[in-house]
């Protein structure tokens, strides 16, 4: 357990650890979510919380103006699970769990490409509205996919 010691050192079970080695663990952890390095709107976080927000736009103008409110659940449901289960992931226990709460927002994210889909085909969303929605959800979708990928490299879940 990490505590705090006198003049704010670190001590791991009463033992003291070096700065530099708490410098290099927390650079570490800072590149592994993507927030040392990365401009903040190009980490999956942003992006999904970006998209979440415009599926609670689109979820508000098929139910206001287009008065469709199953498939537009839907995509409310699938289309926010993304960003909070990404949220989510940041505070994983392990290599694994953080790896499956990825998983399931990539899940997520096919099941939203779906719905968008479907709303294009019923023709309650245009062919602009849907592009723009399925650029976003495809670019996302392959950033968790990389993410996953590099994640189980070697390893067999």
């Amino acid at each position: 357990m990490w505590s705090f010691g006198r003049e704010d050192r670190f001590y791991l079970k009463n033992t003291f650890v070096p700065d530099r080695i708490i410098r290099s663990l927390c650079s570490k952890v800072l590149l592994f979510i993507g927030c040392d390095t990365m401009k903040p709107e190009n980490t999956i976080r942003y992006k999904s919380k970006k998209f979440a927000v415009r599926i609670v736009r689109v979820y508000r103008y098929l139910t206001l103006e287009k008065h469709e409110y199953v498939m537009s659940k839907q995509l409310l449901r699938c289309g926010t699970s993304i960003g909070a289960n990404i949220a989510e992931s940041e505070c994983a226990v392990s290599r694994n769990d953080f790896v499956s709460k990825v998983y399931i927002a990539l899940k997520e994210c096919s099941e939203t490409a779906y719905w968008l889909e479907l709303l294009l085909e019923t023709d309650y969303l245009n062919k602009n509205q849907f592009q723009s929605l399925y650029n976003d959800c495809m670019e996302m979708k392959k950033m968790m996919q990389a993410t996953t990928r590099t994640m189980t490299a070697g390893k067999q879940l």
